[in-house]
């Protein structure tokens, strides 16, 4: 029996036990009562595509579904759920164009999550809740507020707040760089507050220089007044942003906002230590270099800063993108490591002075793997030579494999967020 099938007009012929062959089908399933069906012309009318149609009577024809590559996913996919056809059923060949598509739009909902405005989502939200449809002045200022502090892009006035953010954050973090410098460091005199370290409990024969210099010197004052400068600015902007905070509860939940305040109290404690003249002997030295370590925190609010640039976003979706193979070259190098580390100790074995133990072993391995090789270990028989190069050879495989998909994810990210902003654009001209 031959049926005639006509899609958008184009006319196709074809034999019943063809379309018999994949039941629970649409054109498996085609009798004279359906809707379809004119009586007049005896034919089946489709007001579908007619190109697409020739791969859909190829299947039933040859049990392989292909399609043109210059379809787009979304059409494939309307085109496979009216003739009721299963997307498994597409051929290997063109599976992974099909596919292209569903990445592509998990990328596109990544990276719109990714530059959404969280932050001043869930403010509004809260203030409004708060507020009601008839905010006070004070609600209404500190969501001005929120918007300002929280948001560098808001507006230009948070512009040039962040930009004034920043320069104090990069002198923060160069005075904490330089004054560990001798030639920026002044030595203490008598007429000087011992409110850091009593001198006389520690030699000046400290065969550490380091302590020497922390407890004989002081920085230059210089760089203890910008110091001062960015630490009040810092507590004045922390001050500000726990102030407007809808949920200050939450505020105090967030670990951006906990290093902010370990930031800024050192600065703070050796304040109160100078006003009430308190003197640390050698007993109480971990606890000051404890204070000192706390001041490094403050390089973390770079990383506040970085989140709201575009790069940086991309970035961290393509390492999330290449967890898998990271977690895979983090697992490849522990075997290795522990492979090594075992053959070299015994390919050692004879030499009295070199790899001792397996653990220094795994130093080495590690060192030579990253191809760093600090040389303060090495192999001295011809033995462990091999074994060194076998080492480093395997090193450069493992750690140079991961990096073009790390790299392949980051320009994947990268050209869907430019395509992004340029469609924006376009709407927003339009």
């Amino acid at each position: 029996e031959i049926l005639r099938i006509n899609v958008g007009g184009s006319m196709f012929m074809t034999s019943r036990s063809s379309l018999d062959r994949i039941p629970g089908t649409r054109l498996s399933n085609l009798t004279e009562s359906d809707a379809n069906y004119n009586p007049v012309t005896e034919e089946w009318f489709f007001d579908r595509n007619p190109m697409f149609f020739n791969n859909i009577l190829d299947y039933f024809r040859s049990d392989d579904l292909h399609f043109p590559h210059n379809y787009c996913g979304p059409s494939i996919k309307k085109e496979l759920q009216y003739w009721k056809i299963k997307e498994g059923e597409i051929s290997p060949c063109c599976w992974n164009k099909y596919r292209e598509y569903e990445e592509e739009q998990n990328i596109y909902k990544k990276i719109e999550s990714a530059f959404e405005s969280k932050t001043l989502n869930e403010y509004q939200a809260a203030f409004n809740s708060q507020g009601g449809a008839n905010p006070t002045r004070w609600q209404t200022w500190r969501r001005r507020m929120c918007v300002f502090l929280e948001e560098p892009m808001s507006s230009k006035p948070a512009q040039v707040w962040t930009f004034m953010f920043l320069v104090f954050v990069l002198a923060s973090i160069g005075v904490l760089c330089i004054e560990t410098h001798p030639s920026l460091r002044v030595p203490l005199n008598s007429t000087t507050p011992k409110w850091i370290i009593e001198r006389d409990s520690i030699p000046r024969s400290e065969q550490n220089p380091k302590i020497f210099w922390i407890v004989h010197t002081q920085p230059h004052k210089a760089l203890e007044t910008v110091d001062s400068i960015c630490t009040s600015f810092f507590t004045l902007e922390f001050f500000l942003r726990w102030l407007v905070a809808p949920n200050r509860f939450k505020f105090w939940k967030s670990p951006m906002n906990i290093i902010d305040v370990l930031c800024v109290l050192p600065m703070w404690i050796r304040y109160i230590m100078q006003l009430y003249h308190v003197q640390i002997d050698r007993s109480l030295l971990p606890v000051f270099f404890v204070l000192m370590m706390l001041r490094v925190l403050r390089i973390c609010r770079v990383l506040r800063m970085a989140r709201h640039y575009t790069g940086v976003k991309i970035l961290v979706l393509a390492l999330n993108a290449s967890f898998k193979e990271l977690g895979m070259l983090v697992i490849f190098i522990f075997i290795v490591v522990l492979i090594f580390a075992v053959v070299i100790y015994y390919a050692e074995f004879f030499v009295s002075d070199t790899f001792l133990n397996i653990p220094a072993g795994w130093w080495w391995a590690i060192i030579t793997i990253t191809t760093v090789g600090y040389g303060d270990a090495y192999p001295k028989s011809w033995l462990g030579y091999l074994v060194g190069a076998l080492c480093a050879i395997t090193g450069i495989l493992a750690t140079g494999l991961p990096v073009p998909i790390i790299a392949n994810n980051f320009n994947l990210y990268y050209r869907h967020a430019q395509m992004k902003y340029a469609v924006d654009n376009r709407k927003n001209r339009n």
